[in-house]
């Protein structure tokens, strides 16, 4: 859990230092208890940043499907523009042949 070499071996010698003092006495002082509650709280922290990592990756996944369904969007939309420009040109021709023949 830990992500940092550097506190790890310190919270975990005090820690495990005042687990035996705890087994053996059944009890600690605070100075003692402080580095237990400060492994806790860095394994809860190292935890949650793991989460926030995978939320972020999740986030970003669907901001990529959101960017690729529109331009999805886009194209269809460029296609609609042909075909009705497309579609224009044609009903123009029609009306220029009948009135040709009219």
């Amino acid at each position: 859990m830990y992500d940092d070499e550097i506190l790890k071996p310190i919270l975990d010698s005090a820690g495990g230092k005042a687990l035996q003092k705890i087994r053996k006495e059944s009890s600690i002082s605070l100075e003692e208890a402080i580095p237990l509650l400060l492994r806790g709280q860095y394994n809860h922290i190292a935890h949650l940043d793991k989460e926030i990592t995978e939320i972020k990756s999740q986030l970003k996944n669907m901001a990529t499907k959101n960017d690729i369904k529109n331009m999805a969007t886009k194209d269809d939309i460029r296609q609609l523009k042909w075909i009705i420009g497309i579609g224009f040109s044609f009903i123009t021709l029609i009306i220029g042949i009948i009135a040709l023949f009219k």
